[in-house]
């Protein structure tokens, strides 16, 4: 069975960033689940998480008749978002070793594995 999908990875350990990627380092709030397992954890015991970055995609009106095109322009604003706010984490999460980054593009979060040293 697969890890994301393992009932004993319930509930889902969150590690919350807010910020533009771009500005000073992000204020990183973590949940107390991932707070109480990473104070236990080894150096190199790898978990599995979700990042989630507080910028939202700025959605572009919606014109009647033209569902599939404000769908299309839709999803291209959520992914540029993603693209552009997440572009440093990822960089620095692969240059540790972290593994299975998975874009969440829909609500601008990444779902990662990663060493609890590289979480803490």
């Amino acid at each position: 069975m697969s890890v994301w999908r393992s009932p004993s990875i319930l509930p889902v350990l969150f590690l919350l960033l807010t910020g533009a990627a771009e500005a000073a380092p992000p204020s990183r709030v973590l949940a107390a689940d991932l707070l109480q397992t990473l104070a236990t954890a080894s150096d190199h015991t790898e978990l599995p998480v979700i990042i989630r970055w507080g910028e939202k995609a700025a959605l572009p009106p919606g014109a009647a008749g033209h569902q599939k095109e404000h769908r299309r322009r839709m999803i291209k604003a959520l992914k540029a978002t993603a693209e552009r706010t997440q572009q440093q984490a990822r960089a620095y999460l692969r240059s540790q070793g972290a593994r299975r980054l998975h874009p969440l593009w829909a609500i601008n979060a990444l779902a990662v594995t990663a060493r609890a040293d590289t979480l803490r």
